[in-house]
C-alpha cells in the first residue's frame, strides 16, 4: 500500500515525514517518547530553577536533579525536601504529548 509523502512543515516535527517512524516497534517508539519527555522535563524544572520571579517552594536541587522526572508536577506541589506534598500535575509524557500533539501522530502513541 503506498502511503503519500508528507513532510511536516513548521514546529518540533519540522522536516519529518508523517510515516517516518511507523517502521519502529511500537515499544521503540514508547521509549523514545518517555526519554523525550524526561528531556523535556528536566529543560523546565532548569528553565524554572533560574526564573526570574521565582517562589521556589522546594530545595532547587531536590525539585531539578533528585525527583522523578516521568511526572511534571505543578511547581508549588513539592514540599522543601522535594516530595511530592500533593497529588497533581501530569506524567511528563502526558504534558509533552498535550503541547505537542504532532508527537502523538508521528509516534503513534
Amino acid at each position: 500500500m503506498y502511503k503519500e509523502k508528507i513532510i511536516i512543515g513548521s514546529g518540533v516535527a519540522k522536516g519529518m515525514e508523517y510515516h517516518e517512524l511507523d517502521h519502529l516497534p511500537k515499544r521503540l517508539r514508547n521509549r523514545l517518547i518517555n526519554m523525550m519527555s524526561r528531556i523535556s522535563e528536566m529543560s523546565f524544572r532548569r528553565g524554572y530553577q533560574h526564573g526570574k520571579e521565582c517562589r521556589m517552594i522546594a530545595d532547587p536541587v531536590e525539585f531539578r536533579f533528585r525527583t522523578n522526572k516521568d511526572k511534571s508536577p505543578f511547581a508549588d506541589a513539592i514540599d522543601k525536601k522535594g516530595r511530592w506534598a500533593r497529588n497533581s500535575g501530569y506524567t511528563a509524557k502526558v504534558r509533552l504529548l498535550m503541547e505537542y500533539p504532532i508527537l502523538s501522530e508521528l509516534f503513534q502513541v
